[in-house]
């Protein structure tokens, strides 16, 4: 059964990792290993997904909102494609991983208004730096890998 309403609006962020094995159409705009990305990994003070920094509401009123910049990691338990020796994505990697999520101040995100709504943040595995942030119907869930952020309750 589908959700009453979900509306996804695109957020100016990063994600890493991102290649062709968790994903990837485009192999052109796969993620270099660059030791920054490795660094946000390790920083985490936790092992599950949690917001690190900011991702705060402001301005919630009359069905729109702004979302604050700040840092997510969110975990996912699904398998991801890895590359072998040569390059190629024969292996995987049947363990969960973690991607760090850096999200730019976004402003007019739409909620339901009279309603209560959960707010994610959701990684798009098939495309580079693709994350949304969702707000459906309270209950449900975007698809994996997402991170509840907040609940707007406007009854």
């Amino acid at each position: 059964m589908s959700p009453a309403f979900e509306q996804s609006t695109p957020l100016n962020g990063l994600s890493f990792p991102e290649d062709e094995g968790t994903g990837l159409t485009d192999p052109d705009s796969a993620d270099f290993t660059s030791a920054g990305y490795f660094a946000s990994l390790a920083a985490q003070s936790n092992s599950s997904d949690y917001v690190e920094s900011g991702l705060n509401l402001e301005n919630v009123s009359g069905g729109t909102f702004d979302l604050t910049t700040g840092l997510a990691f969110i975990r996912f338990e699904g398998g991801v494609d890895v590359q072998d020796t040569e390059g190629d994505f024969t292996e995987t990697w049947d363990q969960p991983v973690t991607f760090s999520v850096l999200v730019r101040e976004e402003t007019n995100i739409s909620y339901e208004e009279g309603d209560v709504s959960d707010v994610y943040l959701k990684i798009n595995l098939d495309s580079s730096n693709d994350i949304d942030v969702v707000v459906i119907e309270s209950g449900e869930s975007p698809d994996e890998p997402n991170l509840k952020i907040a609940e707007i309750d406007d009854t």
